[in-house]
């Protein structure tokens, strides 16, 4: 169980270095296991990137459509905190908030 811990964290590793080492809104690197693949549309994901973790070469297709966030900013996205993170699904831009209604 040790050696498929530390070969999942080598891989994550590696995932994140390919996904340029740090969070892509604030820029947060101390943690490894703070930082995550956030799906940039939903409607092309495949797979959850962790659940498929073997080698970097299996996972280089879906790392390429996400976004390396720390799980603060990821959790932010989800919940429309951030409002200039937008979500691409087929040509259309999708924020993931709704807009306050003008009074």
């Amino acid at each position: 169980m040790l050696q498929k811990s530390f070969n999942h964290q080598k891989l994550k590793q590696q995932a994140v270095n390919y996904k340029g080492g740090s969070c892509e809104i604030c820029g947060y690197k101390e943690n490894l296991n703070a930082l995550e693949f956030h799906h940039l549309n939903s409607l092309e994901k495949e797979f959850t990137i962790s659940s498929k973790m073997r080698s970097l070469k299996s996972i280089k297709k879906e790392l390429d459509k996400t976004a390396l966030l720390c799980c603060i900013c990821h959790r932010d996205v989800h919940a429309g905190l951030i409002p200039f993170y937008l979500e691409q699904v087929g040509n259309n831009l999708d924020i993931y908030f709704e807009e306050e209604e003008q009074e």
